[in-house]
């Protein structure tokens, strides 16, 4: 080979590596770049033709994996913006974006719930009918729905509409309601546990139906309670003694069930209580001597059940008392 012919192949080999030099350079990061001194740079520019293909394979892997190290970085901001985007949407679905069943929807299907389940289209009343497109109980005033001015069910008087079912769970989603009276219907089955959800309620009328089961105990929830009328039905079992936590109960009525067991000593609490009716039972036992506390009471029937035992003298305290039938 002649010596200018080898010249221009050295010429041509040192343009191809400083090219190569001039890419891996521009790919790597300043912090990466090292002097031009530095033996790893000036090791793979050796002056013969192999040494000058190993740096350039050289050269082309590390661009290579700097090349990888640039996409894996890309990928993680990629990964990091999701998971922020993410974490962002998390937070707007905690603050309340997310969309949610209001109360006048709750509401709303509370009611269906008893219509759907108490065969409403034979309901027999008076009024605007229940319907189920999108009217609203409280705007189109619904026949017993009774609303305040904020569209809170406050009132549901269904007395004797010729409800027949049995009483459904959503009946505790009417948490605003002060009264419910669903007396003289036909309903069965037991009285729900979601009673208890109605911490507002002063007034709860289900007496004459075909009620059964035992008096639930969450019953006891409801302390504002006045009236609790639940006689002419075939409720069983004792009475519960959290009856006693019902300090504002004024009447009590249980009469003409099939009630058992003794009549418990926490209806002693009952301090407000006018009306005590527990007559036409299976009560069993002797009348407690708590019977003496309650002060305020007007009239006092318990005949009609397997009572034993004396008269407790304590009942000469209720002065007030004008009705005793034993």
């Amino acid at each position: 080979m002649s010596c200018a012919m080898s010249s221009v192949m050295m010429l041509r080999l040192s343009w191809m590596g400083c090219m190569l030099l001039s890419t891996f350079v521009s790919s790597v990061p300043m912090a990466m770049v090292l002097p031009v001194g530095s033996p790893a740079l000036r090791a793979p520019l050796m002056t013969d033709v192999a040494g000058r293909g190993d740096a350039a394979e050289a050269v082309d892997d590390g661009a290579a994996g700097v090349t990888s190290l640039a996409m894996v970085e890309a990928a993680d901001d990629v990964e990091t913006m999701s998971t922020g985007s993410k974490k962002q949407e998390e937070n707007e679905f905690e603050g309340g974006g997310a969309p949610t069943i209001s109360e006048g929807d709750n509401r709303k299907q509370a009611l269906l719930a008893l219509y759907n389940a108490t065969d409403g289209d034979s309901w027999v009343y008076d009024g605007n009918v229940w319907v189920t497109n999108d009217d609203d109980p409280c705007d189109d005033k619904w026949s017993g729905v009774t609303c305040d001015n904020d569209k809170k069910i406050t009132e549901l008087d269904l007395y004797e509409y010729g409800l027949n079912g049995a009483l459904p769970s959503d009946i505790g989603d009417l948490t605003n309601l002060k009264a419910l009276d669903l007396a003289l219907n036909q309903l069965n089955g037991t009285i729900p546990t979601e009673i208890g959800q109605l911490e507002k309620l002063e007034v709860l009328s289900l007496y004459d139906n075909q009620l059964s089961g035992m008096i639930p105990t969450e019953i006891g929830q409801l302390e504002k309670l006045q009236v609790l009328d639940l006689e002419y039905n075939q409720l069983s079992g004792m009475i519960p003694t959290e009856i006693g936590q019902l300090e504002k109960l004024e009447d009590l009525s249980l009469e003409e069930n099939q009630l058992s067991g003794t009549i418990p000593t926490e209806i002693g609490q009952l301090e407000k209580l006018e009306d005590l009716f527990l007559y036409d039972n299976q009560l069993s036992g002797m009348i407690p001597t708590e019977i003496g506390q309650l002060e305020k009471l007007e009239d006092l029937s318990l005949y009609d059940n397997q009572l034993s035992g004396m008269i407790p003298t304590e009942i000469g305290q209720l002065e007030k008392l004008e009705v005793l039938d034993l």
